[in-house]
């Protein structure tokens, strides 16, 4: 996906997905913009991400993974 500035690419990796869900009232839109990220760790040690995505006012979209870990790798638009 796009930085904020559209000056870069950010790569999110997964190694080992267990789950995932998406909730999105109006997902014939896309999932919009991203709000805010969270990270946790659940009961069993396993990480979970939630994203919530931002729509036209009243409608957002959230995200949520269970995996093994996340990675993150940014790259400027000139370097791919």
């Amino acid at each position: 996906m796009l930085g904020a500035y559209h000056d870069r690419f950010i790569e999110l990796f997964y190694p080992e997905v267990f789950s995932y869900t998406m909730s999105n009232l109006r997902a014939a839109a896309g999932h919009f913009d991203w709000r805010y990220s969270e990270i946790r760790l659940s009961d069993g040690g396993k990480v979970i991400h939630e994203i919530e995505w931002a729509g036209p006012p009243g409608l957002n979209a959230r995200w949520v993974i269970e995996a093994s870990d996340v990675q993150l790798q940014t790259f400027p638009l000139d370097k791919v």
